[in-house]
Order: C-alpha cells, then structure tokens, then sequence
C-alpha cells in the first residue's frame, strides 16, 4: 500500500518534510544543533531551510537519506510505501503509539 501526503509537490512541501524529520530525530531544545551532530551538515543551514530562508538541497537530501534511509522516498515524493520499508517520521510516531496502546490494553 501507498501512503500519499497533502501538498505533495512543491518546495514548501519538501521544506516541511525536511521540518518533520529535524522535528522527530532531534532534542526540542536543540534541534538544529543536534541535527548537525547527527549529519555533518550546519545547524545554520538545518535552520535556514525549517524556517524558510533557504531551500533544501542535495547536503540536506543526502544527509537524511544516509542518516534515515527509510525516508528517502517519502522525503522526495511524499508517498511512503511500509511494505518497501519505506516510512515517514509520522507512520513511525503512529505505529509506536499503536503498539504502546496495544500493551497497555493487555495488561
């Protein structure tokens, strides 16, 4: 199954994919500088992009895809395909609540 997401095309659609994985793989209080450690690409320019002053482009794409392989489709085109092992930071954060509620309902 193909999972296809709201504003698939476009920069902003891209930027707020890229937004999405600095959000779900980083500390809340340190995000950008925590991106770079993880990366090797500047805080500065996690930052430029998340917030709109830069587009994202071929460091950015390469670092999540070599970071998180699991979302380079969906980081491109906005689709996922789970039975591909291609996922997003949301499928990711779903599944994980699921199988959390799933344990505490059979206690």
């Amino acid at each position: 199954m193909t999972e296809s997401y709201a504003g698939q095309g476009g920069t902003s659609a891209i930027r707020a994919r890229v937004a999405a994985v600095v959000t779900a793989k980083t500390e809340p209080h340190r995000k950008f500088k925590h991106m770079e450690e993880l990366t090797g690409v500047k805080a500065a320019s996690w930052k430029s992009v998340c917030e709109g002053r830069q587009r994202a482009n071929e460091e950015h794409f390469e670092a999540i895809g070599s970071a998180w392989p699991e979302y380079s489709l969906w980081l491109l085109t906005g689709t996922t395909q789970p039975e591909a092992g291609q996922t997003s930071p949301e499928l990711e954060q779903l599944k994980t609540l699921q199988e959390s509620l799933g344990k505490s309902s059979s206690i």
